[in-house]
């Protein structure tokens, strides 16, 4: 859900927001971004974007992830920019932001596990992510 900066503020300070973080951006524009608090008992399983690591960052609570597994999805660069353009078509009018993300690298190198979303895998990549988060629930 998109949030104006104010109201995702509040929602951080009500703790409706847990975990969140800063995307830096071209010209040095920052997009936040956050998670609802899970229910409590629950295994949270969440997809964010790199930036997530980056240094600088801001992720907060850190701790929350002290004991994560960091699974990255890898596809080449030009791979990765069709599927922008066909995700997010309006983007296009904005050539800096599309050079900045597609400069962003692909995998972070904190990542334990990669899996290839690309070629002869990618009609298996979406299964084998079900199947290993069905595997660690159990």
């Amino acid at each position: 859900m998109h949030v104006t900066a104010e109201e995702f503020a509040a929602r951080v300070a009500a703790g409706e927001i847990d975990l969140h973080w800063i995307r830096r951006m071209e010209g040095g524009r920052e997009v936040r971004y956050g998670f609802a608090r899970p229910r409590p008992g629950a295994l949270p399983v969440l997809s964010a974007n790199n930036a997530i690591l980056a240094p600088g960052a801001g992720l907060l609570p850190a701790r929350r992830l002290d004991h994560a597994l960091w699974v990255g999805v890898a596809a080449p660069p030009e791979l990765r920019a069709q599927r922008l353009r066909r995700r997010s078509p309006d983007l296009w009018a904005r050539p800096d932001e599309v050079a900045h993300r597609l400069a962003e690298p692909a995998i972070d190198a904190h990542v334990h596990l990669v899996i290839d979303n690309h070629g002869e895998l990618e009609p298996v990549a979406k299964a084998e992510i079900v199947t290993l988060v069905r595997a660690l629930v159990r």
